[in-house]
């Protein structure tokens, strides 16, 4: 049901003739391309001069959240199916000649007489699979999340020696190194000459080189490898090739060689959360930028949170692009993910705000009712306590001229600011001492900043409220600010929240919805 309607008789509740369109594309080589065309009910769209089959019987049944264990912010994937129908055996043919992992789905709603072309989207993304069986074809439906889930760093030592490693580092990756990081241990590149890498590429800076906690002193920079290979650098001294990532010691180490660095400047540096993680996807998958890129979320979570952080793989991590998206924003209480519409996004888990993208009453609402929170957030956190410098190597070998101020830093992999208050834990005895946040913030200022923004943000009184709504909700997001008003629980007056989980039904007509308000 689309509405009070049968899916595809009247979706906008009396409009003439409406209909929802699938297109599905099954590559079976390079040269050949098969277009499977498929809508609720028959047609001809004028636009693409293809018929619509009236075959798609399940719209869509998907489900995208960003509701953690514990928390409310993670990495965003969505998944679900939709359904053709087959009783008289038209997809059969499919089953031995076509694949459809990976191929492109897009579900369009719209009216007879529209063409598809400038109809709205209500997904768009891959299918993962597909069965064809005697009643229905159905095919597994995900967002472009899994073009996410590949090595942050996918270039490795080859071992031919020279900047392409030895034997030791063959087959392990090179560093990558964004934002401002802090005492890095860089793979020893050419042993011979004492030359070191920090990061697979050009850099904007290496602001200190030690050896066992004593600093070195700065020689010059040059421009390429050939001309640090050259390079006559002074006892005690490290010279710079910042456009390969690179440094030269002038003498053999007594011990542990560590940096501290402004990283990747491929394009110009960059060092907010969401601009790191945009170079990241330049730079390791294959998401379009900026075709496939939502940029207003980007340049909103550039306006909400501009702090500097830094971000740092080893030649030992294997880490994927998800995961370092993951950790980076939920540093910042954060999370990323694909739209309804194909394009990645990312976002910061804020207090609701006015004005709402949609407002929602008793006439939209099927059935609501009120859930509790994440365990991680109830009762709300009196504490909480987030990291900021991150030391990526701790160290007790430091040389004895080391000063204490310097010990104190190597000695821990973090150092954290805290928000506490006490008229929390008065009111709530359970209240929570909140694990620490596992940020990347360069500075504590911007630390103790988000630590009091989620002791604010959770010691309200919030819940999550699901509700189950009619077509109207086809087109919310996650992470958007709604407006509900219900006669019960304390809705009666209306209230914002954000929208953190999504869960869609074509074949009721039905979208249900989860406020954190």
């Amino acid at each position: 049901m689309f509405g009070h309607y049968a899916f595809g008789d009247a979706p906008f509740g009396g409009l003439p003739d409406p209909a929802v369109r699938l297109t599905g594309v099954a590559d079976l080589r390079a040269d050949f391309r098969f277009t499977l065309y498929a809508a609720s009910s028959q047609l001809f769209d004028a636009g693409l001069r293809v018929p619509f089959h009236g075959t798609l019987s399940q719209p869509i049944k998907f489900r995208r959240s960003l509701l953690g264990g514990s928390t409310i912010g993670v990495f965003s994937t969505g998944d679900g199916t939709m359904s053709l129908d087959n009783r008289d055996g038209r997809y059969d043919f499919l089953i031995g000649t076509y694949s459809i992992d990976g191929r492109r789905i897009t579900l369009k709603i719209g009216r007879i007489e529209d063409n598809y072309a400038t109809d709205f989207p209500i997904f768009v993304g891959t299918a993962a699979d597909w069965l064809v069986d005697e009643d229905a074809l159905t095919i597994t439906i995900r967002d472009f999340g899994y073009g996410l889930d590949v090595p942050l760093q996918r270039n490795l030592y080859g071992g031919a020696g020279g900047a392409d490693g030895g034997d030791d580092l063959a087959g392990k990756r090179k560093p990558l190194a964004f934002g401002r990081v802090f005492n890095v241990s860089p793979p020893l590149v050419v042993p011979n000459l004492l030359i070191y890498q920090v990061h697979d590429g050009a850099i904007e800076s290496i602001d200190h080189i030690y050896d066992r906690g004593i600093e070195l002193t700065f020689s010059a920079d040059v421009a390429t490898y050939a001309d640090l290979v050259a390079a006559a650098v002074p006892a005690g001294q490290y010279a710079t090739c910042l456009s390969e990532g690179l440094f030269k010691l002038g003498s053999s180490p007594a011990g542990t060689v560590t940096a501290d660095l402004h990283g990747d400047a491929a394009g110009g540096y960059v060092e907010t959360s969401a601009d790191i993680v945009r170079r990241i996807i330049n730079r390791s998958t294959d998401v379009l930028d900026p075709t496939e890129i939502y940029l207003p979320a980007f340049a909103a979570v550039n306006t909400a949170q501009p702090a500097p952080i830094g971000y740092w793989s080893g030649t030992d991590d294997g880490q994927g692009v998800d995961d370092a998206i993951a950790n980076i924003m939920a540093g910042v209480g954060g999370w990323g993910g694909f739209r309804r519409n194909g394009k990645f996004e990312v976002g910061i888990v804020l207090a609701p705000s006015s004005p709402p993208s949609s407002r929602f009453t008793i006439d939209d609402i099927i059935e609501i009712k009120r859930e509790p929170l994440p365990s991680g957030i109830s009762p709300p956190p009196y504490r909480f306590r987030v990291g900021y410098q991150r030391n990526e190597t701790v160290q007790d070998d430091l040389a004895d001229g080391v000063t204490a101020s310097r010990r104190a830093f190597a000695a821990q992999d973090y150092r954290y600011a805290e928000a506490s208050s006490a008229a929390i834990r008065a009111d709530h005895p359970f209240a929570l001492d909140a694990e620490p946040v596992q940020s990347y913030f360069a500075n504590h200022s911007d630390a103790q900043a988000e630590a009091t923004r989620r002791l604010n943000l959770y010691r309200a009184s919030r819940g999550l409220y699901r509700m189950k709504l009619n077509w109207a909700a086809f087109n919310l997001n996650l992470g958007e600010n709604v407006n509900v008003t219900y006669p019960r629980f304390d809705l009666s007056v209306g209230r914002d929240g954000r929208l953190v989980e999504i869960n869609e039904d074509g074949a009721d007509n039905s979208v249900e919805i989860v406020v954190f308000a």
